[in-house]
């Protein structure tokens, strides 16, 4: 029985056919590397979802997990001593071309306060002796609108990482939502 993304009796979820729920990786499909703890200071290293050539994507959210040291020096990025000189850059563009919307244009994420800036939803948990866990949730709709990405266009979504993050422990984005099928 398919409950169609919700939760069916006993709380086990099972998604929709339909459902988008893929890491933002180095290939766009989620087989590429996800973990974004990488050195971008010399070629900025770009993390991104696209869809299919037939396909159409409707995001819905961004959900971004890290573990490092410090989350809570509102001054840096986590335990990295100092803000990012860059600063982690989230956009929509077509496939190595223009860009559509840049949702950092005025602000590129440079301290770990600045995700409450872009996501509203900034929760800090304090675990282990260099175990501390940044949740960032980004409901798209709830500042914006849903991001829909066209494959026929060559539409993506890019995090964008130009600074040295290998400090990090991790850091993983997923994004949730649906697809739907382009006529052909």
């Amino acid at each position: 029985m398919m409950f169609g993304g919700g939760n069916p009796p006993g709380g086990i979820i099972v998604p929709a056919e339909d459902a988008v729920y893929q890491p933002l990786s180095t290939d766009g499909a989620g087989g590429g590397t996800i973990s974004q703890n990488v050195n971008g200071s010399s070629t900025p290293v770009l993390f991104y979802i696209q869809p299919g050539a037939l396909e159409r994507y409707i995001l819905k959210r961004m959900n971004l997990h890290a573990i490092d040291g410090n989350w809570n020096n509102a001054s840096q990025y986590g335990a990295l001593g100092t803000a990012l000189a860059n600063g982690i850059q989230i956009y929509k563009e077509i496939n190595g071309g223009a860009v559509i919307k840049d949702y950092t244009e005025f602000m590129p994420i440079k301290r770990t306060h600045d995700w409450a800036l872009l996501a509203g939803v900034d929760s800090v948990n304090v675990g282990g002796a260099g175990e501390d866990a940044l949740i960032v949730r980004w409901t798209f709709n709830l500042g914006y609108s849903d991001i829909e990405l066209d494959g026929s266009k060559n539409e993506r979504l890019v995090l964008e990482v130009p600074d040295n993050l290998t400090g990090l422990t991790d850091q993983i984005a997923f994004i949730q939502g649906f697809k739907k099928e382009i006529a052909a």
